[in-house]
């Protein structure tokens, strides 16, 4: 192996974040996995790479948008689609390398944008820190994605559906 492939598999590693990275810093900031219990996530699907959720506000009839876009997914698909069945493929996507993004203004506001950017996870960058909100750069999620992230391995049937639909698997 070459240096220069061994310092990106490096980088790549250390670049990862997964779901149980996120979630486990979660309760540490806002009461944010407790707040979560009381929110039902709702699938939307897939488009390309990237899944779609939406919850309702918990004190408004509005309703935020949450992604999570699966890095490992097409790289597991060309690797492995005639080694494994596409549901194995999905599960291992899921459980990979994510980057997240959610619209409610919280995810802005208490710096977790900001926080998912500077820490490679983040679907769309934020470079403005919270300095008041959250100067000490606490928690990585609000409520939305905790509650996104607990139900996202339960739609694995439903994001392998539409993929094996739309020809990811043929």
């Amino acid at each position: 192996m070459k240096k220069s492939e061994l310092r990106q598999l490096i980088q790549n590693s250390i670049l990862e974040v997964t779901i149980k990275d996120l979630r486990g810093e979660a309760p540490d900031f806002l009461n944010v996995r407790n707040n979560s219990k009381q929110l039902e996530a709702e699938y939307l699907g897939i488009e390309d790479d990237i899944v779609n959720f939406r919850v309702k506000s918990q004190y408004t009839d509005e309703y935020y948008y949450q992604q999570v876009k699966l890095l490992d997914l097409k790289k597991l698909i060309k690797k492995y689609k005639d080694k494994y069945k596409p549901r194995q493929i999905v599960n291992s996507a899921i459980k990979g390398n994510i980057l997240i993004h959610c619209d409610d203004p919280s995810w802005k506001y208490w710096g977790f944008q900001y926080k998912a950017t500077d820490g490679g996870y983040a679907l769309e960058r934020e470079v403005r820190p919270a300095h008041i909100r959250n100067p000490h750069k606490k928690g990585s999620l609000c409520k939305h994605l905790d509650i996104v992230l607990v139900v996202l391995p339960f739609y694995g049937s439903d994001i392998t559906g539409e993929l094996k639909k739309n020809g990811y698997f043929s």
